[in-house]
């Protein structure tokens, strides 16, 4: 059994991890556990070299501090309008939605407008009036901490909760997958957070009356 210099086996640190990942709703599923640790959308590639001042962990990305909030990044990009406009109709009747959240990062897997007019003229009609119904699909769109495609791997299935259900996450040669949706724009930094722009919408699975 391999030990860190602090006695700490590799088991035990790699349970300990994935009862972290479980706890903040990540559960993943395949041939062998691997887990990343992660510095906003970046991942740590060495860590804890000791210096006489101090610890250093290598990280494979420059960290820039993001200059906007994530409604700004949904309202200043026409792609993200009908998200963003989703957004504004929920706050509209709740002022502190999504807020509840913002004491630490969150991801939100946005929608283009193709995506949310595939749904059909009618049925985004519909959505939009209905709030109850509106409310849950942009809450399962979201998903209550970071979430970067570095810490993601192949041949592994993660069931990540959303503040309403659980998607499927996986990685494909051409990218990232949630549920049948692809990433086509990954890891959009901003002040709270991680933003995933894709191409289909997540719409809630109907819940089976208990009978």
């Amino acid at each position: 059994m391999e030990c860190d210099r602090y006695g700490v086996s590799d088991r035990t640190a790699t349970l300990f991890a994935s009862a972290v990942l479980q706890d903040i709703g990540i559960v993943h599923e395949g041939e062998a556990s691997h887990v990343e640790i992660g510095v906003e959308s970046a991942i740590v590639e060495e860590s804890d070299i000791e210096g006489q001042n101090g610890v250093i962990h290598i990280v494979n990305k420059v960290l820039t501090p993001p200059s906007h909030s994530m409604m700004e990044l949904l309202e200043s990009k026409e792609e993200y309008s009908t998200m963003a406009d989703a957004i504004h109709h929920i706050q509209e009747y709740e002022p502190n939605f999504l807020n509840s959240i913002t004491n630490h990062s969150f991801t939100i897997f946005a929608p283009t407008n193709k995506a949310f007019k595939e749904l059909g003229e009618d049925n985004l009609h519909a959505l939009m009036k209905n709030r109850r119904k509106l409310k849950k699909m942009v809450q399962n769109h979201v998903v209550d901490n970071m979430f970067a495609t570095g810490s993601i791997h192949t041949k592994l299935q993660y069931n990540v909760k959303t503040e309403y259900q659980t998607v499927k996450v996986h990685k494909e040669k051409d990218g990232l997958m949630i549920n049948s949706a692809h990433v086509i724009e990954p890891d959009v930094m901003t002040k709270e957070g991680i933003v995933h722009c894709i191409d289909q919408v997540l719409v809630p699975e109907r819940r089976r009356r208990k009978s």
